[in-house]
């Protein structure tokens, strides 16, 4: 898994993350401290359903902490969703994929790449 956070020095002030191959083990934490959700883009090559997994906590304990958000994406589609006004996050940013919706962990889909703007 790779991930990447990149703030830009754009008029729009914006930060974007990337995490290629994301899995069942959660990224905490990603921007250190609150955020603005703007865009998502998940991309599933995972040969089945697979979904993300937003959290607004820093250090949720997966399989047990309910999700704030989930997503789901079908195999094979990359699906783009844009938060008009944004979608505030007050604690954190904290992601992770699974096979399973809901709060359980299940297991990892491969192949799903996650590209999240943060206003």
């Amino acid at each position: 898994m790779a991930t990447t956070v990149s703030p830009s020095n754009t008029p729009l002030n914006s930060t974007m993350v990337v995490i290629d191959n994301l899995t069942t083990t959660a990224e905490t934490d990603l921007v250190g401290g609150s955020t603005t959700l703007g865009t998502i883009s998940i991309t599933n090559g995972s040969g089945g359903t697979a979904y993300l997994k937003i959290y607004d906590d820093a250090n949720p304990t997966i399989g047990t902490t309910e999700p704030d958000i989930i997503l789901e994406v079908s195999d094979g589609k990359t699906v783009s969703w844009w938060l008009d006004g944004g979608l505030r996050l007050n604690n954190a940013l904290t992601v992770c994929a699974s096979n399973t919706p809901g709060k359980a962990t299940g297991s990892t889909p491969s192949n799903f790449d996650v590209r999240i703007g943060l206003t």
